[in-house]
């Protein structure tokens, strides 16, 4: 008797009647009636021969961080369980119309739920004190709050315009689908979307499904959560990508100039220099880790190469124009043309380049006024080298766009 009578008020501290007109006495009688020989180590079911239903709500508040180099997504999430306790129920008119009370959660049996592939405790509510609310029927309203944290692979092939799937797979921990079976409660027709820097979330419920967690044949009941992740590409598209292709398109113009402004070789190291600075400054917008290369790497790198080649070969056509500048001049002011030396192996082939450099240039007839030379093959073949690249990449990119909306 002196036990029962320390206990109760522990009891009582924690809990609350909610509604009015019911006196304390109301309260701490309806409390020893329901506690008195309740046990939350045992599931609260009359007939154990049935599963208890427990109704899952998830509610995302807030994206907390993701991490594309470790692939971990952290969420803030706000859960409503529901299922019914056979040994709490009573009736409102014997105890003052009393008909719900919010007690501690240590007094009350809890459904222990985990989340498959959290690096978090396998008990997702562990220590988790939050008040339970419990109606007159024997339905409870648990609303937990935790933040949650899993590893999500992100395929990042079409970066910027990459679209990842993850999912959150609840379970009943120590419970077989014969025993807590998950009731989805939330609303498959009305998914939410969060948006968090460059990302774009999207929830929603896929419903229940049937797992097998161990090798030992033992089923339990889940519940599945997708998570669609799409990344806002318009900043890096205007800001990075757009000026990228732009230097290197001008780049290809770099043959379109004279030869004799004195200007062609150095605004194509311009241009590759600028190239370079732009490449350095997205690198770390790049992901750093991923299943796959991103397509825009792969892109970017062939301009890169494209814009290092067309330095080289204005270099040598230059290095053969004013070579065959200095011939002619000689052979103004001499009348024959320069003796040579005998020729090597290097000087035999400096000279079918120069043939070939030669017949495939296109000058003009007023060469010598205004020094226009357009070098038509070479400039033509470097902007179908452009277009190429450019073409395979939105190709690339709108298949793998096709084919994720068709996954999705």
């Amino acid at each position: 008797m002196v036990q029962n009578a320390f206990i109760f008020p522990i009891i009582l501290t924690g809990c609350l009647g909610l509604v009015y007109g019911a006196t304390f006495e109301d309260i701490k009688l309806l409390e020893t009636t329901l506690f008195t020989n309740y046990s939350n180590l045992q599931r609260p079911s009359n007939n154990f021969s049935e599963p208890t239903i427990v109704e899952f709500n998830l509610n995302v508040s807030d994206v907390i961080e993701i991490n594309e180099i470790q692939q971990i997504l952290k969420l803030f999430c706000s859960f409503r369980l529901t299922w019914t306790d056979d040994f709490l129920k009573w009736d409102p008119d014997s105890f003052g119309g009393l008909s719900k009370i919010q007690v501690d959660s240590h007094l009350v049996w809890k459904p222990y739920i985990d989340l498959l592939r959290s690096l978090d405790d396998s008990d997702l509510f562990v220590e988790k004190n939050a008040r339970l609310t419990v109606f007159s029927n024997g339905v409870v309203h648990w609303d937990p709050r935790q933040s949650i944290a899993i590893k999500c692979e992100l395929v990042v092939s079409r970066f910027p315009f990459d679209t990842s799937f993850c999912y959150l797979i609840f379970v009943p921990l120590k419970y077989t689908i014969e025993e807590v079976q998950l009731e989805d409660g939330m609303d498959r027709e009305k998914p939410y979307k969060i948006l968090h820097g460059e990302w774009e979330f999207h929830f929603s419920s896929l419903g229940n499904a049937n797992f097998k967690i161990d090798n030992n044949d033992n089923v339990v009941s889940s519940l599945k959560i997708s998570i669609k992740l799409t990344r806002i590409y318009m900043f890096f598209l205007v800001g990075a990508l757009l000026p990228i292709v732009i230097l290197s398109f001008l780049n290809v113009l770099a043959f379109c100039l004279p030869d004799d402004s004195g200007e062609k070789t150095s605004f194509s190291i311009t241009l590759l220099l600028a190239l370079t600075v732009f490449l350095t400054n997205i690198s770390g917008s790049l992901p750093k880790s991923s299943s796959s290369v991103a397509y825009i790497t792969w892109y970017i790198t062939s301009l890169l190469v494209t814009s290092c080649l067309i330095v080289m070969t204005n270099i040598f056509l230059l290095y053969f124009h004013h070579k065959r500048k200095r011939k002619e001049e000689w052979e103004r002011n001499h009348g024959t043309a320069q003796n040579s030396t005998a020729p090597t192996r290097i000087s035999k082939i400096l000279k079918k380049l120069e043939f070939i450099c030669n017949r495939i240039r296109c000058k003009s007839r007023h060469d010598s006024k205004s020094g226009c030379t357009i070098d038509v093959v070479i400039f033509l073949f470097f902007l179908i080298v452009w277009l190429g690249l450019t073409t395979i990449y939105i190709a690339m990119t709108q298949h793998s766009m096709d084919y994720q909306r068709f996954l999705s």
